[in-house]
């Protein structure tokens, strides 16, 4: 059947419906029972899927992003940085009238993104062996698709390998993010995200040198959760 096909017959369903309550009506008789065009039952939209509930799930994907090591007394060179990010996250949402949903969601993961500069005739590997954030959702549910955009606080390790020794710290900044989530089922949910991770300076001593290394990430993940 076309689309237009379908509209019409709708459209018709409608009419004989409401025409067959006002007859009812007005003679005081019972009206008779709706059109049925699917084989015996009337045909009802779907309800909304219910998002609300707590989650737990796994995630994996790829980073990439550039560390900017800057070295005193010798020219500032960047570096660009890649590599795997796999980890797990959990959350909270609640349904906020009819389509918005709201919630929490925190996560670890382990990267194995780094890159390497020359600086002054020496090279610096810069990268992160984990990060993590704590974040608010935001929604729009059509049913059983919900594209969402987050936002928070992230905690990345920043780290930085030089001058025959190595140095890192953990950095506090922003995590900004989108994405769309899926339901599977109505506990299985499959999501694709988005994610950048911003943090201030890492400072680092390497034997007699000082460094202090900008690290930024851009996080591409695919993630999966079961809703309790």
């Amino acid at each position: 059947m076309s689309r237009v096909s379908f509209v019409a017959l709708m459209a018709a369903v409608a009419v004989l419906s409401a025409t067959a309550a006002e007859a009812a009506d007005i003679y005081g008789g019972s009206a008779p029972p709706p059109v049925q065009p699917y084989g015996g039952s009337a045909y009802l939209p779907s309800s909304p899927s219910n998002w609300n509930g707590a989650y737990l799930g796994a995630q994996g994907g790829m980073a990439w992003g550039s560390a900017r090591n800057k070295v005193k007394g010798v020219s500032t060179r960047s570096a660009d940085t890649s590599g795997g990010n796999v980890g797990l996250y959990g959350g909270v949402n609640a349904n906020v009238g009819a389509n918005f949903v709201v919630g929490a969601e925190a996560d670890i993961n382990y990267s194995g993104e780094n890159g390497t500069s020359v600086n002054g005739g020496k090279a610096y590997r810069a990268g992160s062996d984990w990060n993590g954030t704590v974040r608010g959702r935001v929604g729009v549910a059509f049913d059983r698709i919900m594209p969402y955009a987050t936002g928070g606080i992230a905690f990345v390790d920043n780290g930085v390998r030089g001058n025959g020794s190595s140095s890192s710290s953990t950095e506090v900044g922003m995590a900004l993010g989108a994405g769309v989530e899926g339901k599977i089922t109505d506990r299985v949910s499959a999501k694709v995200e988005y994610m950048y991770l911003g943090t201030p300076d890492g400072s680092h001593n390497l034997g007699k040198q000082k460094v202090e290394s900008d690290q930024s990430s851009n996080i591409l993940r695919l993630g999966a959760a079961y809703k309790f």
